[in-house]
């Protein structure tokens, strides 16, 4: 079985100034964190909180609860630095969903049209849509925390800490992978290749104020251009963005053709002066 992680972040309190008044309010939080996640009153029916219990006695207790339960937790206390390490084996600790209810039903319709278009992407959609149905299900108050602690997960092939990829449901909004210009579906992210974010669509400017008239090649770049942390620093959103500039590839690819074809290939061509017209 595998054991859901029961986390929390507590700034004021240090390992090496660590006292007895402390370790009761880490063990009070852990059984705050039970209490909200198990049915019923179990957790609180095992706690000593008679009329001659004293501090001791109630935190003995609480962490005999916190044993019983340890088959179903895993606890962590997040203590400075050790929130982004933590964060990365443990899922997101919390998750706030912007927009309306009406903005989340209307991207499942949108999905849902796509599919009535048959145009190839089913194996997508069948991944994609029960994403979006727990989404809005999570928007409306129904949080299903086993799926949601199932959004990013770390494996590898070899042994040690690093991993070669990442599975998850967030793999459903990267449905291609790309390698030498050919794209095919994705099953993970690999360490080695990971979903850029970003689309580039070139064009060109001909600019015809001059004579002759010059064309510059450039792209459209737009996408999710990182993350803005959170006014309160607990948490980031992500950035859509987009901008211009000059494509540094295009034009390197056309001198390598034109060195390719030699001098005889690329003739030039005198044009015929305009005459101007005889005046009246």
């Amino acid at each position: 079985m595998k054991r859901r992680f029961l986390a929390f972040e507590l700034n004021c309190f240090w390992y090496w100034d660590a006292t007895l008044l402390e370790w009761p309010k880490c063990v009070q939080l852990f059984q705050t964190g039970l209490e909200s996640r198990v049915k019923g009153d179990t957790s609180k029916v095992l706690v000593n909180d008679f009329s001659t219990t004293d501090l001791v006695s109630q935190t003995a207790s609480q962490i005999v609860v916190m044993d019983s339960m340890k088959h179903y937790f895993r606890y962590i206390v997040l203590l400075g630095m050790a929130w982004d390490s933590v964060v990365e084996s443990c899922g997101i600790p919390s998750v706030t969903l912007h927009g309306t209810l009406e903005d989340w039903s209307r991207l499942v319709e949108k999905a849902r049209a796509l599919r009535a278009l048959s145009i190839g992407l089913d194996w997508w959609l069948d991944k994609l849509d029960p994403v979006l149905e727990q989404l809005m299900a999570t928007y409306r108050g129904n949080v299903d925390h086993d799926w949601w602690s199932q959004v990013l997960s770390t494996s590898g092939y070899r042994s040690g800490p690093s991993p070669d990829y990442i599975t998850g449901w967030v793999c459903a909004f990267f449905p291609y992978d790309e390698e030498k210009g050919k794209t095919f579906p994705r099953k993970n992210i690999f360490e080695d290749n990971p979903p850029k974010g970003l689309v580039e669509c070139p064009f060109i400017i001909r600019d015809a104020r001059v004579r002759p008239p010059v064309e510059t090649d450039n792209l459209l770049v737009a996408g999710s251009c990182g993350v803005s942390v959170t006014e309160d620093g607990r948490g980031v959103t992500p950035c859509i963005g987009w901008l211009v500039k000059k494509d540094p590839n295009a034009r390197k690819g056309k001198e390598s053709k034109n060195k390719k074809r030699g001098p005889e290939e690329n003739p030039v061509v005198n044009r015929p002066k305009t005459r101007s017209s005889p005046k009246v």
